[in-house]
């Protein structure tokens, strides 16, 4: 690779790293193959960092132009290691968790829910696609009511009831009006409603 395409290759590769957290849900079932496509580009730039360090090294770092392009893939490449999924912690940035509900199936697909301090939830489910659903809950007794959310298609869940069973706290999500369909069961990984949550009255 040229310097230049190196120096493009790191520069775009940095700011989808970045930006993904934005981009997951645009991109859809693209998220996959470009995940991977990223993986490529990451292990392609880290053998261009080594032969360019070497090379560096044998010209005792008399070339301006390959000691930016080592510096600038030493830190693309660390701070890709040290921060996968960018530099800002977006899903932090959006409060603190109380409830974290989760559940893995076949091919590492994965459905996460995490309500927040404020009063909002955020729902992710990750497979070939990822989709992203935000929105506000409320609490009463054992039951999680869910409501304006933000994709909705007729067919979220209206409620979460947490359940003891085997002595694992469960989530199981309900449609309501369409309890017909079937529920959906989650592990809580974090549980700290009775402490620190702030309710809402249902709508």
């Amino acid at each position: 690779m040229k310097n230049n395409n190196v120096t493009v290759a790191a520069v775009l590769f940095f700011i989808f790293i970045n930006t993904s957290y934005f981009l997951e849900n645009l991109l859809g079932v693209w998220v996959m193959p470009l995940t991977i496509f990223a993986f490529i580009i990451f292990l392609l730039l880290f053998v261009v960092l080594l032969t360019q360090t070497a090379k560096a090294i044998n010209e005792k770092f008399q070339s301006k132009d390959r000691n930016l392009v080592v510096g600038l893939l030493a830190v693309v490449i660390g701070l890709t290691i040290v921060k996968p999924s960018g530099l800002i912690d977006y899903d932090e940035m959006d409060g603190n968790d109380v409830l974290i509900a989760r559940r893995e199936g076949i091919s590492e697909c994965i459905i996460l829910i995490k309500l927040k301090a404020d009063g909002h939830f955020v729902k992710k489910a990750s497979c070939f696609s990822t989709d992203r659903y935000t929105g506000d809950y409320a609490v009463k007794n054992d039951t999680i009511w869910f409501s304006n959310c933000s994709k909705t298609n007729g067919s979220f869940y209206e409620y979460g009831i947490l359940k003891e069973q085997n002595d694992t706290t469960k989530l199981i999500m309900k449609y309501g009006a369409n309890d017909t369909l079937p529920s959906l069961r989650l592990y809580l990984e974090k549980n700290e409603l009775s402490i620190n949550t702030v309710t809402r009255p249902r709508p």
